[in-house]
């Protein structure tokens, strides 16, 4: 059976006070971390669920309990954490065929992990939660090496993105065409305007005796005395 990620939010959902924000989430409920954090606006967002804040914990020092984290119980319980406290599983992989997610991401391979509360026979399921970054204010105290992988992975993944975005903008920055300056270093618009060449890149320069200049100095040239002047610049 699929779970179907909440669509929309209602601002009666949240609690509002400065710039934090408290969102009451229902049981059972599938939320979308991204999503609600972009409509929330808000400096800090919390869940509370069943009149709990959700805060996080500390993982399971019990064998084949890794990823598990709550209350630690110093009693003799399956999970050594205290079940009668919302009781954290953290998934790195999302599994496609039970939670059916509507977000749309920039990368959907990226390792964004699924985060899931159980509290007696409920649970919340929220998606693409950072373990990076606490998502919700839900720290989770990572000391097992699988918990630990996914935090890594979770961290490799932002540089290989960051550096990824570097590059497509230097890319951009160095296939820029180089355009001749007129003599009197000015264009006409249709409206009988005049564009102002200006290198704002570096010293002027020339080719084989001919003044040049960037395109993305031509593109943000300004234009003086045109009636209707348009808001970018083309090239032909």
């Amino acid at each position: 059976m699929k779970q179907i990620v909440k669509p929309q939010y209602s601002s009666n959902e949240f609690f509002v006070l400065e710039n934090k924000a408290i969102y009451f989430a229902k049981e059972n409920e599938v939320l979308d971390c991204i999503k609600i954090i972009k409509y929330s606006n808000a400096r800090e967002i919390y869940i509370s669920w069943f009149g709990i804040l959700l805060t996080g914990g500390s993982e399971s020092t019990k064998p084949y309990n890794e990823c598990f984290f709550g209350i630690l119980d110093s009693k003799d319980s399956n999970l050594g954490l205290d079940e009668s406290k919302p009781i954290y599983h953290l998934i790195g992989e999302t599994d496609s065929n039970s939670i059916e997610s509507t977000s749309n991401n920039r990368d959907s391979n990226n390792s964004l992990s699924t985060l899931q509360v159980f509290l007696g026979s409920n649970t919340l399921t929220l998606l693409h939660y950072s373990l990076l970054d606490s998502s919700l204010n839900i720290k989770l105290e990572c000391n097992s090496k699988e918990s630990k992988e996914i935090l890594e992975k979770e961290q490799a993944q932002r540089e290989k993105q960051k550096e990824q975005d570097s590059q497509t903008k230097d890319s951009t920055t160095s296939t820029a065409m180089l355009h001749p300056i007129l003599e009197d270093n000015e264009l006409k618009c249709p409206h009988n305007g005049v564009v102002k060449l200006k290198s704002n890149k570096g010293k002027p320069f020339k080719s084989k005796g001919i003044p040049m200049v960037l395109e993305s100095d031509l593109l943000h040239s300004s234009i003086v005395g045109c009636p209707n002047p348009p808001t970018k610049r083309q090239v032909a």
